[in-house]
C-alpha cells in the first residue's frame, strides 16, 4: 500500500496516516469495513474491506472440553447391597424406544418444514423475477397480477425479504392509485402496516396517501408543533435545517488497554439542499494536529432516510427507516449489515420556557464477523427534530462488547 491514507466518515476525511497505522487501526476496531478509505493518488475513495490484506481474518472462538467423570466399574464378586433392586430393565427399554420414536418423528416434521420453504421461497422467487420483468417491459397489469398473488400466498409471501415486500407492495399501491382505485390502494397500505412493511412507492398521489395513512403525530410530514408521543422512526429524528450548526466531540479507544488513541473536535453545519459540511481538528498521541473537513448529503428514498458521505456519494446508508415501529430490521443498501430499531426514550430537559420532554430513537447497526458473538456494533441515538445526539462504536469478541469509538453532540445553534 502507498505511504499516504486517508480515512472517510460522516463526510469527513482524517488523515494522512501510514498503510502501517492503517492496518492497526482496523486490527483495533478504530477502521471499519464500511468506512471508505483513499490513497493519496487515488481520485475515489473505496470501502476499507475491499483493501486486501487491511483486516484480520476472524478466527474461531475456542470451544470448551466438557469434563470427563470418571467411573469406576463394579467387580463381578462384589456382592449387590442389601437393600438395592433390580432395574426394571423392560420400562428402561420402553423409554429408549419412545425417545427415539419421539426424536425420529421431531427430525422428520423438521425435514419436511425445510422442504416447504425452501419449496416456497424457490416458487417465490420465480414468481418475483417474472413479475419484475414484466413491470420493467411496460406489462404492468400483467405484473401486478403476479404481484398480487406473491402476497396472497401466505408461504410465498414469508419467503420474502423485507425490501422485496416493500417493492412488491409499493408497485401494487402505485398500479391500483395509476388506475383509479383508491380503495384498493388503501387496503394495501393498510395491509402493508400490519406486516411492518414500509412500501416502496414512486406516484405522488400514492406517496400521499401514505402519510394520510399514518397515525397522528408518526409521520415525516407532522406539524412542527405535535406533541403526541413518537412511536415510529421519521425522517423529523434526522431534519435537515438550513444554517444549523451541530458541535461534536469523537474519541476512539485501543480495544485492549482502553487508551484513548483519536480525539476529534468538529462542528457539522447544514446547508441548502442537502448538503451537511463538516470542519473541525483531529489528533493523536505524538503526532500534530491533523485538520478535519468533509461533506456529506441527506435524502429520503424508497421509503429510508439515507446519509451518503462526500461531495457526489456513491454509497448511501440506510440511518432510517420510514414507519418503523421498535424491533423492526432492516439490511444495510450493500447487505454488509443489519439495521434495528432498538427502542424509544423520552427524555427531560429544562429550556427557557421550563421543563420538556425530548424523544430519542435508539438504533442498532450490527456488521462483520463470522457469527452473532463476534463483528463490530454501532449504537446511535437520534432525537426528534435533534438528529444525531451520541454514536457508539463496539468490537463484539466471544459475545463481549468493548467501546472503540464515541461521538456526542456538545452544542447545537442556529446561524
Amino acid at each position: 500500500m502507498s505511504k499516504q491514507w486517508f480515512v472517510i466518515r460522516g463526510g469527513a476525511e482524517r488523515g494522512p496516516f501510514t498503510a502501517q497505522r492503517l492496518k492497526e487501526m482496523a486490527v483495533a476496531g478504530e477502521l471499519r469495513p464500511e468506512d471508505e478509505v483513499r490513497r493519496a493518488d487515488m481520485q475515489t475513495p473505496r470501502p476499507a474491506s475491499a483493501i486486501k490484506g487491511l483486516f484480520p481474518t476472524e478466527g474461531a472462538a475456542p470451544v470448551a472440553t466438557p469434563t470427563e467423570t470418571a467411573t469406576v466399574p463394579r467387580s463381578r464378586s462384589s456382592p449387590r447391597a442389601p437393600d438395592a433392586e433390580p432395574k426394571p430393565r423392560g420400562l428402561k427399554k420402553l423409554l429408549v424406544i419412545g425417545v427415539g420414536v419421539v426424536a425420529v418423528l421431531f427430525l422428520g416434521s423438521c425435514v419436511v418444514v425445510g422442504v416447504l420453504f425452501t419449496q416456497a421461497k424457490k416458487a417465490a422467487q420465480q414468481g418475483l423475477g417474472e413479475a419484475d420483468r414484466m413491470w420493467e417491459a411496460g406489462d404492468k397489469t400483467g405484473s401486478a397480477t403476479k404481484y398480487r398473488s406473491l402476497i396472497q400466498n401466505k408461504g410465498e409471501k414469508a419467503a420474502l425479504s423485507g425490501d422485496e415486500r416493500a417493492r412488491v407492495y409499493g408497485r401494487l399501491i402505485d398500479f391500483d392509485v395509476e388506475r383509479g382505485d383508491t380503495e384498493s390502494a388503501k387496503k394495501l397500505i393498510t395491509e402493508a402496516a400490519s406486516a411492518k412493511v414500509a412500501p416502496m412507492v414512486t406516484h405522488p398521489e400514492a406517496k400521499k396517501l401514505l402519510v394520510l395513512a399514518e397515525p397522528k403525530g408518526t409521520g415525516p410530514n407532522t406539524a412542527p408543533d405535535d406533541e403526541v408521543f413518537k412511536d415510529r422512526l421519521a425522517a423529523r429524528f434526522l431534519p435537515h435545517v438550513a444554517g444549523r450548526v451541530r458541535k461534536y466531540e469523537e474519541e476512539t479507544y485501543d480495544p485492549l488497554t482502553g487508551r484513548s488513541v483519536v480525539f476529534s473536535e468538529f462542528r457539522e453545519t447544514t446547508g441548502s439542499g442537502t448538503v451537511l459540511t463538516t470542519n473541525g481538528t483531529m489528533k493523536s498521541p505524538g503526532q500534530p494536529p491533523q485538520p478535519l473537513t468533509g461533506e456529506s448529503h441527506v435524502r429520503v428514498s424508497n421509503g429510508f432516510v439515507e446519509v451518503g458521505a462526500g461531495s457526489a456519494p456513491s454509497h448511501w446508508q440506510r440511518l432510517i427507516k420510514l414507519g418503523a415501529v421498535a424491533g423492526d430490521e432492516w439490511p444495510e443498501s450493500r447487505g454488509d449489515g443489519t439495521y434495528r430499531l432498538v427502542r424509544f426514550d423520552k427524555v427531560k430537559a429544562q429550556g427557557a420556557k421550563g421543563a420538556y420532554e425530548l424523544v430519542q430513537a435508539v438504533i442498532e447497526f450490527r456488521s462483520g464477523g463470522s457469527g452473532a458473538n463476534t463483528g463490530h456494533v454501532t449504537e446511535t441515538v437520534l432525537e426528534w427534530d435533534g438528529g444525531i445526539q451520541s454514536e457508539k462504536g463496539y468490537l463484539l469478541t466471544n459475545g463481549q462488547k468493548k467501546l472503540v469509538r464515541h461521538k456526542r453532540l456538545i452544542s447545537s445553534s442556529s446561524e
